[in-house]
């Protein structure tokens, strides 16, 4: 039976009284101190500022946003909104990270604030006091925020969103639907996927008044569907003018679904057949290869729509010729949305507290994994606590839910989960109250009761082993080593590489980096041994084959040299002086067709190439084929 001090006294939203100004002000003033302080603690992280993968297309597509071509020339791959900004920041105040780091602090400001009101709406000033805290201090916002990377903003909008639709809850107004539609169209066009929400748009309008027929319900979804549309069309109309076929936004969605569904994926590891893929000029390798690849198994060209359509059929394959790996994988990403562990791939939200006291201070993986690994574990019992509710609240639980529903359906990491966390800090604020208030009370029965399920939650998504893949952390590490060998801090460099190899000695990357690292040093022998390993374990990796031709090339093996060349320029790499190398090789070993070809090329890049001149007089003056030894 319920205890009857529970049932009698749920919770009802409190109409405050003006508007709580201090504490609005106390919550965006430490929102910024953390960001401050975090900031210049945190100056000598190695991947501040650093550009590579995510980080570099978008800095790639802002710089010719800002300089070269505004509208682009390619169907969107990639959310238009995040790279955009970037560019205007770009235009305005010049190319570097400050200016849009300052954004993104302002807009984590901003989500605080909104975390707050979003409770004051939902619950009372008690509650959204404490979440307004939590939201401005919570570790992972402020983490993302300083990357180049479009977190902030997913996170400032996704929330906003809510903020939208909760002002609707309040006060039933059809302006307060159209706003909120053209906010959670800005949401979609920084990640497509929180459309998702419109799926379960008619279920929350029903709950909140079930009475209403559903040509009710029909006309207020116009309100929201209408503006979203009116904000989203342009972006497609735009698509459909680069290429005649419909991409609603971006045509990432095909290759991300592929990620997360196929036999070789764990749920969180990107796994993908990248091969020998000659990167776009933007270098985003999801792209790239998503591109190559499909032409080349259907040997003709592809729209981006064709392309997007060709993954997802990919990964549908799997589903329905799989469906148990499937279903056991779809629980599988469910669960590690929850896991209190940060999952990375690229960046890691650990690794600052290496170098911030704050942050060291905010977030820890050890024994329970703080604080997602207690939010979460909150937020699900205060979802049941809301769905017991009289007045339920079911706003926020469909946001989230619709939210983890789509992500799963993908593939996970902790940067995928962050626009979740402000409404998760809401519900599991709300959990604790309530906690509170059966102690105070003597409700012994509930708190026996919820923190029975809260300690099992606790220790079902705090396993005492490590969560992140073997290749994930191991992909850390050789980051990590590049990151610091970029720095010319090449002994630290080299021991995260290697401790990237005992990770996993399949690590064709880590490989690849360490014996760059030997080349520098003149460790030509140690080089050679770790690049034939990383060959080895990814014969198609073009990267590595280009450092073995300028070994072989230096050492004057001419023919092995050769080789690799003509591997790299094949692949459509540009590489500077690589066609000269390669008319040098072929010339030395006598092929001088060969070596007229590449000089040819060589000259085209460069007429004015001293070097080049010469090696073109010698090749003429050859007179055949012959080895002119």
């Amino acid at each position: 039976m319920k205890s009857p001090k529970y049932t009698k006294k749920p919770i009802p939203p409190i109409e405050p009284q003006g508007i709580d100004k201090w504490w609005l002000l106390g919550i965006a003033a430490l929102a910024a101190c953390v960001r401050i302080v975090f900031a210049f603690q945190s100056i000598d992280d190695p991947f501040r500022g650093l550009l590579f993968l995510d980080s570099k297309v978008y800095h790639l597509l802002a710089v010719e946003i800002a300089s070269t071509n505004f509208w682009g020339s390619e169907v969107f791959f990639r959310a238009p909104l995040f790279p955009y900004i970037l560019g205007i920041t770009y235009k305005l105040f010049g190319v570097g990270g400050v200016a849009i780091q300052v954004l993104h602090s302002v807009l984590g400001i901003g989500t605080a604030l909104l975390t707050y009101l979003i409770a004051e709406i939902h619950f009372d000033r008690r509650i959204a006091r404490i979440a307004g805290l939590c939201a401005a201090a919570y570790p992972t916002l402020y983490f993302f925020e300083l990357s180049l990377m479009p977190t902030a903003l997913e996170v400032f909008t996704f929330t906003a969103a809510i903020y939208c639709f909760s002002r609707y809850e309040k006060n039933r107004s059809n302006l307060n639907l159209t706003i909120a539609g053209v906010v959670l169209a800005h949401a979609a066009l920084t990640r497509p996927t929180m459309l998702s929400f419109l799926i379960v748009l008619p279920l929350w309008l029903w709950l909140l008044d079930r009475s209403q027929g559903w040509k009710v319900i029909a006309r207020r979804m116009a309100w929201v569907v209408v503006p979203v549309m009116i904000v989203v069309l342009p972006v497609t109309i735009r698509n459909y003018m680069i290429e005649p076929e419909v991409v609603l936004i971006s045509s990432q969605g095909g290759a991300n679904f592929y990620i997360g569904n196929n036999q070789h994926s764990d749920g969180q590891t990107v796994s993908f057949p990248f091969g020998q893929t000659p990167l776009n000029r933007y270098e985003d390798h999801i792209w790239s290869a998503s591109k190559f690849i499909a032409e080349s198994r259907t040997r003709h060209k592809l729209t981006s729509a064709e392309i997007s359509e060709y993954w997802f059929d990919q990964g549908k394959n799997f589903v329905t010729e799989r469906p148990g790996e499937a279903i056991g994988l779809l629980l599988k990403k469910s669960y590690l949305l929850f896991c209190g562990e940060e999952l990375f791939n690229n960046s890691n939200p650990i690794m600052p507290r290496e170098y911030s006291q704050l942050y060291a201070l905010s977030i820890w993986q050890k024994g329970i994994n703080f604080p997602f690994g207690v939010i979460a574990p909150l937020f699900l019992i205060g979802s049941v606590l809301l769905l017991r509710q009289q007045h339920k609240r079911s706003l926020l639980l469909l946001f989230v839910f619709s939210q983890i529903a789509t992500i799963s359906l993908f593939f996970v990491s902790s940067r995928f989960r962050q626009p979740l966390i402000p409404v998760m800090i809401v519900v599991a604020v709300y959990a604790g109250y309530e906690f509170f208030r059966w102690l105070k009370s003597k409700n012994w029965r509930q708190v026996a009761i919820y923190g029975s399920v809260l300690v099992l939650l606790v220790a079902v998504f705090n396993p005492p082993f490590e969560i992140s893949s073997r290749q994930n952390r191991s992909m850390y590490r050789a980051l990590l080593g590049g990151a610091l060998a970029s720095q010319e801090r090449y002994p630290e460099a080299v021991e995260q590489l290697r401790e990237s190899i005992k990770i996993a000695d399949d690590n064709a990357t880590a490989f690849q980096l360490l014996g760059s690292l030997y080349v520098k040093s003149g460790q030509f022998d140690q080089a050679l041994a770790v690049l034939h390993r990383a060959e080895e374990l990814a014969p198609d990796a073009i990267q590595t084959k280009s450092v073995l031709a300028r070994i072989y090339y230096d050492r004057q093996d001419f023919r092995r040299a050769l080789s690799y060349f003509e591997a790299v320029l094949k692949s459509g790499m540009t590489m500077e002086k690589f066609n000269f190398w390669a008319a040098r090789s072929a010339f030395e070993v006598g092929e001088i067709e060969t070596a007229r070809r590449f000089i040819e090329a060589a000259l085209k890049e460069n007429p004015a190439d001293n070097e080049a001149l010469k090696l073109e007089s010698l090749i003429r003056s050859s007179g055949s084929t012959e080895n002119p030894k």
